[in-house]
This record gives C-alpha cells, structure tokens and sequence, in this order.
C-alpha cells in the first residue's frame, strides 16, 4: 500500500499521518504514524494486528461497525475517517507523547478498548472461534 502523508489539525495544531498496511495468512498489521509536520522521526505509532477478510480486507481499513460502551450507540469505524484519527492524536497527547519523541503504542486494539470501544473481535484469533462458533 502506498503511503501518504495527510494532514489534520488537532487544537489548533498541525501533525501529518499515514496508514501502511501488510497482509499475511488472513491476519493484517496496520500501522497509524502521527507525526508533527518538521519532527517525522519522533512520531507517535499505534499498531493494530487483526483478523483479515479474502474479500472484504482489514476490517479497520475497510470499515466496521463497534458498539460504545460508554452510551450503547455503534460507530463505523475506518482509519480513513479523519475524526477517528483526531481521537488517536487527543489519546497520544493525553498519554505523554509532545511531537518531540518517538512513542509506539503496540496494542491498537486495547487503545481502542481503553477509548471506550468493544473492540476485542478484531483480534485474529477471536475473530477465528466466532467463525467457526468454539
């Protein structure tokens, strides 16, 4: 997947983002890479590792719906969506990261999680007992 750098601005301040995405045996590895527009090598990264669909691909690049837990509504969520990135930017921030360090986060699922989102299906191997009901 080619990437590329977006912009958003976030309280009033600038950062840059790209999503890269690699594929192996039904299960994906996304990363999101949050950086300011001058600093690229002190990025903040959440890395999500999820089940992969033959068709319809990485649920998080793709779209999928996750129930709040916090009021009970469901979201679509996809990495795409510029307001859903904004969350990572305002968590990244809250949780230390100041554009001026390098900061990884390896479990994006339990970001999500922690955020508020019912996000546990997404992991490979629940993803597998769902489908074939274990």
């Amino acid at each position: 997947m080619h990437k590329k750098n977006r912009k958003i601005v976030v309280d009033d301040r600038k950062f840059i983002y790209t999503l890269a995405q690699k594929y192996d045996s039904g299960t994906s590895r996304v990363s999101l890479k949050i950086s300011l527009p001058d600093r690229r090598n002190d990025a903040c990264v959440f890395h999500f590792y999820t089940w992969d669909d033959v068709i319809g691909g990485s649920p998080l690049m793709t779209g999928i719906d996750l129930p709040d837990r916090k009021n009970g509504q469901t979201a679509r969520w996809n990495l795409h969506f510029p307001g859903q990135i904004r969350l990572f930017v305002l968590y990244a921030l809250r949780h230390g990261w100041d554009g001026e360090k390098r900061v990884e986060f390896t479990d994006g699922i339990g970001v999500l999680e922690e955020m508020g989102w019912e996000a546990e299906m997404l992991r490979p191997d629940l993803e597998k007992q769902n489908q074939y009901g274990n």
